[in-house]
């Protein structure tokens, strides 16, 4: 993990050295919620243990970049896109969570589940079963979000990306 942190943040100020005025970079995603670890649960819970990971990952590539609690860098030039915050807003939200996780009337559970459980995946000839509304389940798979998911990602970084980049809107794109 110490080395993936280094070499992310090593890669930044290389960027910015070409010419590259603004830097995102994202986390990773709270893999303790993806349908994969969740299954354990019956989808109805995170794995705290899946999650370890990730957060000290996070939390070494937001010290090691030097960005505060809100994501910008002291010079205006980096910003940590805090997916992992968003998508547990999202799947596991607490009583000040994300008002989109209503959309969702899964939050943990996969539309395109394997049949064969861990042996088989989504996709496999006749050893899978899929969702009616893809559009009602966060995840896809057992580790990718729907369409539907990712929009709600972005709609949710959207504002914060616009600001970082001094964008007021997206007329002219």
């Amino acid at each position: 993990m110490e080395t993936v942190v280094e070499e992310l943040a090593s890669v930044v100020p290389d960027l910015q050295d070409l010419g590259v005025g603004k830097v995102l970079v994202n986390t990773v995603p709270p893999f303790g919620c993806s349908p994969w670890l969740t299954r354990q649960f019956n989808y109805t819970a995170c794995d705290d243990r899946g999650n370890a990971g990730p957060d000290r990952h996070n939390a070494a590539l937001r010290d090691r970049l030097g960005v505060g609690a809100g994501g910008d860098d002291d010079d205006g030039g980096v910003m940590l896109l805090d997916v992992n915050s968003i998508i547990t807003d999202l799947v596991a939200p607490n009583k000040e969570g994300s008002a989109l996780a209503t959309r969702f009337t899964e939050l943990l559970r996969p539309c395109c589940e394997a049949t064969d459980g861990d042996r088989g995946y989504c996709g496999l000839d006749g050893g899978y079963s899929l969702c009616d509304r893809p559009g009602e389940y966060f995840f896809w798979d057992t580790e990718h979000p729907t369409q539907a998911g990712w929009r709600a990602v972005m709609q949710l970084l959207q504002g914060p990306i616009m600001a970082f980049l001094g964008i007021s809107n997206l007329e002219h794109f």
